[in-house]
C-alpha cells in the first residue's frame, strides 16, 4: 500500500472514533501525548504517525490498533 492512501484511511478512521467517543481534537491528542495540532496533521492525512504515536492513539480511543490500520 502506498503511504498517501494509508495516511488518509488511517486518519479518517481516527477521526471517526474521535467523533463516535464525542473527543475533541485537543481531548484526543492530550490523552494520546502528542501535539493537537500533530493530530489534525494525521486526521487530514498529512502525516504519517510511527507504530508507537499510532498505537498511543489507539490506547486513548480504546480501541485495537487493527480498527484504525487499513487491510
Amino acid at each position: 500500500m502506498r503511504e498517501g492512501p494509508f495516511r488518509r484511511t488511517f486518519g479518517r478512521a481516527v477521526k471517526k472514533a474521535r467523533e463516535e467517543r464525542g473527543l475533541t481534537q485537543r481531548e484526543l491528542a492530550e490523552s494520546a501525548h502528542i501535539a493537537d495540532k500533530y493530530l489534525s496533521r494525521i486526521e487530514l492525512g498529512l502525516a504519517t504517525p510511527s507504530v508507537y504515536v499510532a498505537s498511543r492513539l489507539a490506547r486513548a480511543l480504546g480501541v485495537s490498533l487493527d480498527a484504525l490500520v487499513p487491510a
